[in-house]
């Protein structure tokens, strides 16, 4: 859709599909706005603060602290985890 009533780019459609699961396969435009979702400013979970900060210092762990974040989450909820998300971070993790 973004594509056909946009115009948008394969960058900004990548980062629009990939903003809630995360993908092995985002580049960089992808991880901002995957993480700029998770630390909005009308966020007020107990942890966000911390994320903003770790936010301007290394995207991957950010996006590896949201991902650990979600995945417990899940797990607590009894609720499925995507495999894009194992995935992602399970990629990470290599480097």
């Amino acid at each position: 859709m973004a594509k056909e009533k946009y115009n948008a780019d394969i960058e900004v459609q990548n980062a629009i599909a990939y903003h809630t699961t995360g993908n092995i396969k985002m580049d960089k435009f992808a991880k901002i706005i995957y993480l700029a979702d998770k630390i909005e400013e009308n966020r007020n979970y107990d942890t966000v603060d911390y994320l903003r900060e770790l936010s301007k210092e290394d995207i991957d762990k950010a996006i590896l602290f949201v991902l650990d974040f979600t995945i417990e989450k899940s797990i607590k909820k009894v609720g499925p985890i995507h495999p894009d998300t194992i995935s992602l971070r399970n990629y990470l993790l290599k480097f």
